[in-house]
């Protein structure tokens, strides 16, 4: 049992009791020992049985506590015991079963246990209050000799972020110094010049910010550690965030990225108001990343020229370069596929190169993805340079073809044209994949495409290249959410290779 423990003060109300985030835990469920997480549901069992019936991804989850905050969020509004009795009901079980421990559990459960043992105040005894700071002790020691610097990136960025806030809470000053210095040099490292993240995902961009969030909070505690670097880096991400999504409803999906994981963008532009009072300010080039914005009236592009990731760690990385996404009045229309699943089958599919709006050539893809998060030769030799509302772009794949992409969105029209460069003359195949919610239909000289309610959003003109539009089948899986499947149609255009020009446009006027 620790020797002393300060009060933490970590919790945001902006994200911890939004009602988007409180939305994803149903009360009711817990109540009755079940629960949904990431859109599946489940008993909840703490015990090694779970591995039977979860994947790692959900089992993690469900040691991560996170629905403990939303349990606190409720009771601090209702007041209800039934409430309190579920959350440590729900402890007690797991104290029982002492699930194995491990590092980036730890990160993630340590803090939502601390936030919600904040909502829940004096209401707790002190006999429960002393068997969770116990626990609590245990995993942070067990976490300063375990940080995760084999996988290093945003695992090891949450093991230092746990490590401050347990140091804090724990008065072990000295390790709490250590912490925030490592952190910040981990920040240097993982935050690019533009203020992304470095995985490259905008839903890991969002997390990562929120953790710099609670630490910003924290160093407003009397005896926290000179911390005067922070608000900076927040001001940075909080810029890259807010312009990643202007104009789009949801996260965008580039790269490992789903929209029911990390808070919602407006959320945390409200906790980087209440917390440092700080507003976004907004760009349209994301150099250091790769990610461009263009904007034509009602009409939002978010293009991506960027790296698979870091080169030491791109696990969360996908075929997507030279892809895009489209919104039209905030609501998404021509998407990337998403990602359903870390541990399964259709892994392979949604980080592969056919899942985003960009080219195969041939069947080979873009950079070589194994595994759940692996990756092997990648791609390389990539080139931006970007005039007004005009893009060109290139990069080599692993296999050595170079494609060369040149976009424009002006006057209602986005263009979109290629070139590929590869001594193969194969088939090139170019996918452009609309979001649920809309249809195609062909005729001789164009591709319209409807809402599902029969109104028309836009025709495609084919520039000489062949299309097909695809109904059914794995082209047409969509996942907007982490375990969330849709269908939805993808129109893929092909021509013979031959050194020349090909592509569509969009007219959105007609």
């Amino acid at each position: 049992m620790p020797v002393k423990f300060r009060n933490v003060n970590i919790m945001i109300p902006a994200v911890d009791i939004d009602e988007g985030f409180c939305r994803r835990y149903n009360i009711d469920e817990l109540i009755n020992g079940e629960i949904s997480i990431l859109n599946k549901k489940f008993k909840i069992d703490y015990s090694s049985n779970s591995r039977k019936v979860m994947a790692p991804l959900y089992r993690f989850n469900l040691y991560y506590f996170e629905y403990a905050v939303v349990l606190g969020a409720e009771y601090s509004k209702t007041k209800n015991v039934e409430i309190l009795n579920v959350f440590k009901r729900l402890y007690e079980d797991y104290l029982k079963e002492k699930p194995a421990l491990h590092p980036y559990v730890i990160s993630l459960h340590l803090p939502n246990i601390l936030i919600a043992m904040e909502f829940f105040g004096n209401a707790l005894d002190e006999d429960f209050r002393n068997k969770v700071y116990t626990e609590l002790f245990i995993q942070y020691k067990y976490l300063l000799s375990h940080f995760e610097k084999h996988l290093l990136a945003n695992h090891y960025f949450e093991n230092l972020k746990a490590a401050v806030i347990a140091s804090y809470f724990f008065g072990d000053d000295k390790v709490c110094r250590k912490s925030v210095k490592l952190l910040h040099s981990q920040v240097k490292e993982q935050i690019l010049p533009d203020g992304v993240h470095f995985e490259l995902s905008p839903m890991y961009h969002k997390i990562i910010l929120e953790d710099l969030l609670r630490i910003a909070k924290l160093s407003q505690s009397e005896g926290f550690p000179e911390c005067d670097w922070i608000k900076p880096v927040i001001q940075n991400m909080l810029d890259a965030m807010a312009s990643m999504e202007k104009g789009f409803s949801r996260t965008p999906l580039f790269n490992d990225s789903g929209n029911n994981v990390a808070k919602s963008a407006q959320s945390i532009e409200i906790a980087c108001k209440d917390v440092l009072g700080i507003f976004p300010r907004y760009k349209e080039e994301l150099v250091s990343s790769g990610y461009y914005k263009f904007y034509n009236g009602k009409i939002a592009m978010m293009f991506d020229a960027g790296k698979i990731g870091p080169d030491y760690n791109p696990g969360h990385g996908h075929c997507d370069c030279l892809s895009f996404e489209v919104c039209v009045d905030g609501k998404p229309l021509f998407v990337n596929s998403g990602t359903y699943e870390y541990q399964g089958d259709m892994r392979k599919y949604f980080r592969s190169t056919r899942a985003h709006n960009t080219l195969t050539v041939g069947s080979r893809e873009q950079s070589e993805c194994w595994g759940e998060h692996r990756v092997g030769n990648r791609i390389k030799n990539i080139k931006v340079t970007k005039k007004g509302s005009c893009i060109d772009s290139e990069y080599k794949n692993c296999f050595g073809d170079k494609h060369m992409r040149t976009v424009l969105l002006e006057n209602g029209i986005l263009t979109v044209e290629d070139l590929v460069v590869s001594p193969l003359n194969e088939t090139v195949h170019s996918y452009l994949h609309l979001a649920d919610g809309y249809t195609c239909k062909a005729d001789k000289e164009s591709i319209t495409v409807y809402e599902n309610t029969g109104t028309e959003v836009c025709k495609i003109f084919c520039t000489d290249c062949k299309s097909e539009i695809h109904t059914s089948g794995e082209l047409c899986s969509y996942a907007p959410d982490f375990g969330v499947l849709k269908n939805s149609e993808c129109v893929e255009f092909t021509w013979k290779n031959d050194d020349k020009k090909h592509g569509y446009k969009i007219n959105f006027t007609e």
